[in-house]
């Protein structure tokens, strides 16, 4: 089996690319961890769904992973990385349920020199529970979202002035009609978020 050395990974029930990491994560410190090559396919499902691998291949991967912890190593029942040559992913399974980790760029590329010199091999797994996957937004623009549309539904039934007045500082028009307003507030929000967010955020700073 192969190995790679010395690296960081932060596990989580969802996927998030390294520069989404946030400073108040648990990032472990990987002393070593199994490295297998699998097809594309594979990777792509792994990183969708939550699956159940089949038992003969956690038994290949058990204790093989080892971590510095409080100045000793420990050892992880069910953890490895997962290539097809071109990414890689981290995962470690307890019981039905994986999470699964991105590595930092200059690590993956460590990996991905290594799995080039390594056959593909078929991993059995049963699909489940699909991930859910941000493709636009990192987490701190999801947080500034949820904050921005729960300010905006207390607005929804407030004074109509305040949001005409909202409204015409974010867009320079003016609207009359409440549903209109609030229907383009969280339009804008899904698919103009770096435009509008801004403007929202200093009017709620302001006024809160």
């Amino acid at each position: 089996m192969s190995y790679i050395y010395d690296i960081m990974l932060n596990f989580k029930q969802d996927l998030y690319e390294f520069y989404d990491w946030n400073i108040k994560d648990t990032i472990i410190h990987i002393r070593k961890i199994p490295l297998i090559k699998v097809s594309s396919k594979t990777l792509e499902d792994i990183k969708q769904y939550i699956v159940t691998f089949d038992s003969t291949f956690l038994d290949t991967v058990d204790r093989k992973t080892e971590i510095f912890q409080s100045k000793q190593i420990v050892f992880l029942k069910h953890s490895f990385i997962l290539s097809d040559g071109y990414e890689a992913i981290a995962l470690i399974v307890k019981k039905d349920n994986n999470k699964i980790s991105r590595l930092l760029i200059e690590e993956e590329l460590e990996v991905l020199e290594e799995v080039s010199k390594l056959k593909e091999v078929e991993i059995k797994y049963q699909k489940n529970k699909k991930r859910y996957i941000q493709m636009y937004k990192t987490r701190k623009e999801m947080k500034l979202e949820k904050y921005l549309k729960n300010e905006l539904k207390k607005l929804e039934k407030g004074d109509i002035i305040e949001l005409q007045y909202l409204y015409f500082e974010c867009f320079l028009e003016e609207e009359k009609s409440r549903d209109k307003i609030i229907n383009r507030f969280y339009q804008e929000l899904n698919y103009n978020f770096d435009f509008i967010s801004e403007k929202l955020l200093s009017f709620f700073k302001l006024t809160s």
